[in-house]
């Protein structure tokens, strides 16, 4: 079988409602507005294991995520979370309802922090529905973006984080007709002299752990040390995958996608077996049904 003959077989087996972003559709999503949504049930305790776990699998070597000598001496008195840490037990604006059969990407988060997570500390959230809306999008044509927003709290109901999260919803054979992204190139192919300097800066890094940044230290237009993540591999984006405890598998993951068959397709690729729609993360031949060059994020 061709890669073209390959790449059809996915095309023909992802599930796809002609229509979705329809009128009707649209305004079934509206009306949730204000609605109170079930929340995923990944980690719902905070302990050195699963916060370790987190820090792994987003390559954050900070020590006072990791290591617990080193945090006694800070001003917690132990290991805390991660501040997005609370991404462990639900990930806020991913798609995950209303307008079944039409894609989404997951779009981004506005975060506010009030406390840290401890060892011991139970990861509650409530996540209620925000806004609906509809814009023109020259990759797809008509979109839609919804908005939800996500309070996490510990055991005492002391409030951990808010956030406010949002997707964007595509129909994917308006995105792959458009050929919007069609001459971008799949991906960009690094050079030794690239891969290395990335090592260096990466290796070079510093955390600033346990030290506060206090504001009268700070100066107007000073530079924040770089960061740098990447390239972007299949390893980084299990590695997230496994830190947030996501990801289910044999008769779990058979009984979600009975529960949402438009989330959930049987790839060909993978000798019929069941995958999530958002596999397109992992999978050129997914992302190349919506549309998009290659695996992306």
């Amino acid at each position: 079988m061709t890669q073209q003959q390959s790449q059809q077989q996915v095309v023909e087996t992802l599930p796809e409602v002609e229509g979705g972003i329809s009128d009707e559709a649209l305004a079934a999503a509206r009306a949730m507005i204000g609605v109170r949504m079930r929340t995923e049930q990944y980690v719902r305790q905070a302990t050195l294991d699963t916060m370790l776990n987190f820090v792994n699998g987003i390559g954050d070597a900070n020590p006072l995520f990791r290591d617990q000598e080193y945090a006694a001496y800070s001003k917690y008195g132990s290991v805390v979370g991660h501040p997005c840490a609370p991404y462990m037990r639900h990930w806020s604006g991913r798609t995950r309802w209303g307008l079944p059969g039409v894609h989404g990407f997951f779009a981004g988060n506005d975060w506010e922090f009030f406390r840290v997570l401890r060892p011991g500390d139970a990861v509650n959230c409530v996540e209620r529905v925000l806004d609906v809306q509809e814009k023109q999008s020259a990759y797809s044509g008509r979109l839609v973006i919804q908005y939800v927003e996500t309070t996490y709290s510990n055991q005492r109901d002391e409030a951990v984080a808010r956030v406010v999260g949002w997707c964007t919803r595509h129909q994917r054979r308006a995105s792959r007709e458009r050929g919007k992204y069609a001459d971008v190139p799949k991906r960009h192919e690094y050079t030794d002299e690239e891969l290395t300097r990335i090592d260096e800066q990466v290796l070079n890094e510093t955390a600033r752990g346990g030290q506060p940044r206090y504001w009268e230290d700070t100066e107007i237009g000073e530079e924040l040390p770089t960061v740098v993540r990447g390239p972007l591999s299949l390893q980084d984006v299990s590695a997230f995958l496994v830190g947030t405890g996501r990801s289910s598998a044999h008769g779990v993951l058979l009984r979600e996608a009975m529960r949402h068959p438009n989330h959930f397709f049987r790839n060909p690729e993978s000798g019929g077996g069941l995958e999530y729609t958002g596999i397109g993360h992992l999978r050129d031949s997914v992302a190349e049904a919506v549309g998009v060059p290659g695996a992306y994020d």
